[in-house]
């Protein structure tokens, strides 16, 4: 999740706990670029020829925050919802529309770019996280200007809207999607071995290492402690991304509410899920799909990532209360534990 768009967005579920060993034979070195972007920490590691590209990536962050960071007075998101009708857009915000809209064609609209005012409307954008009162004829309202189809690109730069209501964030998918710009970027420098963390979304590669990397997925519980794994999966050349429920919330008039929305009922969502992680070649992808599947059921996960093939592991409370978990074979072929 871009978290630099939202408040206090999503917590780093996938916990990076094997790091590269010596690469002798290349004689290679580790470059490991650590810092805060986006409203989150990234950790960026990488065998290089002593180069050390620390400038190159702090710019592509900044190149996509004024792309779509909502923090941005100048970010062409900021102009593309304070306009009436159409905003002329960057590479960086048509290709994340373009990720955007085929999750949301693939997951039936579960995954939906212009659920922004509903964010704003359940006090997901303030620092406060204590509401009194809920609006519900409000909400209707709002509801009438949510659906990623009311949006649409013509040509490579226009994007339209259907009236000056329609408002978007991809805090579900641009923070994987910088992940592979990252990536992209590596590679062009003929850096195949590198692993890229950001706000826990990752990517790996380890063509000249064959040391693969190991991931922890976390157990769906509030506090945080090290060693706390639900899995553990090996990474090659692969995204993985995680969403869950447990540890960003908001309470309105005293009840609790999830940070994931329902583009549906423009509610957030109650449902057995506690958590969903994503194995994909694409971070964008990986990122997006696992925030749709917060809102789907079980059953409409399996059916989804049986017709398109997509590796997911849920982790779900059954009828009788109990934690258990789930999960497809092409995922299972990388737990390790």
């Amino acid at each position: 999740m871009y978290v630099g768009m939202i408040l206090g967005a999503r917590n780093i579920f996938c916990i990076l706990i094997v790091l590269f060993g010596c690469n002798r034979e290349s004689n290679k070195f580790l470059v490991n670029n650590t810092g805060y972007a986006q409203g989150t920490t990234y950790s960026i590691k990488y065998y290089s020829d002593s180069l050390d590209f620390s400038k190159e990536i702090d710019s592509i962050f900044n190149v996509i925050d004024l792309s779509l960071s909502h923090y941005l007075d100048s970010s062409l998101i900021k102009d593309f919802n304070n306009s009436d009708d159409f905003c002329i857009i960057d590479k960086h915000f048509r290709n994340v529309y373009l990720d955007s809209k085929q999750v949301s064609d693939i997951t039936f609209g579960s995954f939906d770019c212009t659920v922004y005012p509903l964010i704003k409307f359940w006090g997901f954008l303030k620092k406060q996280t204590t509401q009194t009162s809920i609006n519900y004829d409000y909400l209707d309202s709002i509801l009438n200007h949510v659906g990623y189809k009311n949006i649409w690109l013509e040509g490579d730069s226009i994007l339209f809207k259907k009236n000056k209501c329609v408002k978007i964030d991809f805090n579900g998918i641009a923070q994987g999607y910088t992940v592979d710009v990252v990536c992209d970027f590596l590679e062009k420098q003929n850096i195949f071995d590198y692993l890229v963390e950001i706000g826990g979304e990752v990517r790996a590669n380890n063509r000249l290492t064959g040391k693969k990397w190991k991931i922890g997925i976390e157990k769906p519980i509030k506090e945080r402690t090290f060693g706390n794994y639900a899995s553990i999966v090996v990474l090659d050349s692969m995204s993985l991304a995680t969403s869950g429920n447990y540890r960003k919330f908001n309470f309105v008039d005293g009840e609790k509410f999830s940070h994931h929305i329902s583009p549906f009922s423009g509610k957030p969502i109650n449902n057995e899920i506690l958590s969903v992680s994503v194995i994909s070649k694409k971070c964008s992808f990986a990122d997006a799909f696992s925030s749709a599947f917060m809102i789907m059921g079980i059953d409409s996960i399996k059916s989804v990532s049986k017709r398109h093939n997509i590796d997911y592991f849920v982790i779900y409370k059954d009828v009788f209360g109990d934690t258990v978990s789930d999960f497809s074979d092409g995922f299972k072929d990388k737990i390790v534990f």
